[in-house]
């Protein structure tokens, strides 16, 4: 499937999630959109265009928020670079906000169902003393995702009635300096600090994304496939009747290989 890295990205309509409304409503004031053909219907959704092609469809990726959203700087969202793959997206700390990202055709709201995908969720730390910490909640079913050995994150272990969730820990600390700028070659503080995911069978996935009170906002970093795969642990969720079913194995390499670092890649599990 596509990996929405290296294939041309475009740039952002609008250039902030929510178009002519205040940050400030106290009621979810959008919901996901993405079930229609006629652009118009998505235009209050972050639009990346060009971002892969599947099947000789040219795709786009929309994020639409189905809960309050409260940046602290929305000019911080969109491309880092373009050509580099990294977008951000920017909230105010101490506020949470809910996510659909959604693979669509270029320029339109129709999904596009993917047999599977990557997508990375970089930079997830904290401020001094755990202020701003950073959380990764995945809503949706979730086939695979991946950790750096010695990552810095803490996270549950999905099951029927859990989801994935991914946060920092105090160690996690960090500030814009560290930030990735691309993420086919993350340095490894880097990769400690993030999480690839695969879905399968699939147009897109919900997340919240939430972020401790403290000062200021939080920049949250996320691209398709990115290096923790090859650096990273493979923590297989088996897809079965039941999507969400974590099934404990033990080291299985069979299929991967050994990294550039001597790290072993593979299934573990604590």
């Amino acid at each position: 499937g596509p990996d929405f890295v290296g294939s041309g990205h475009g740039g952002l309509q609008p250039a902030v999630l929510i178009e002519g409304t205040s940050y400030k409503e106290s009621e979810p004031d959008l919901v996901a959109a993405g079930l229609f053909a006629d652009s118009s219907k998505c235009k209050d959704s972050l639009r990346l265009t060009d971002v892969a092609t599947y099947g000789g469809i040219v795709l786009d990726l929309l994020i639409t928020n189905s809960s309050t959203y409260e940046p602290k700087d929305p000019s911080r969202n969109g491309l880092f670079r373009y050509g580099e793959g990294v977008a951000h997206l920017n909230i105010k700390a101490g506020t949470s906000v809910d996510l659909r990202f959604e693979v669509v055709s270029h320029m339109s709201c129709f999904p596009v169902r993917l047999d599977n995908f990557y997508f990375s969720f970089m930079d997830i730390d904290s401020g001094p003393n755990g202020t701003g910490r950073e959380t990764v909640a995945i809503t949706s079913d979730v086939e695979n995702y991946y950790v750096a050995e010695d990552s810095l994150l803490k996270h549950t272990w999905p099951t029927k009635s859990k989801n994935l969730v991914v946060w920092a820990t105090d160690e996690a600390a960090g500030n814009s300096t560290g930030n990735p700028e691309s993420g086919i070659d993350l340095s490894d503080s880097q990769e400690e600090r993030g999480v690839a995911l695969i879905f399968a069978g699939t147009s897109g996935f919900d997340v919240t994304l939430a972020a401790a009170p403290g000062v200021g906002g939080r920049d949250f970093s996320f691209c398709g496939w990115s290096s923790i795969v090859l650096d990273g642990f493979n923590e297989t969720v088996p897809q079965g009747p039941a999507q969400t079913v974590f099934e404990e194995v033990k080291y299985d390499h069979g299929g991967h290989s050994a990294t550039g670092d001597g790290q072993p890649v593979g299934t573990w599990e604590t």
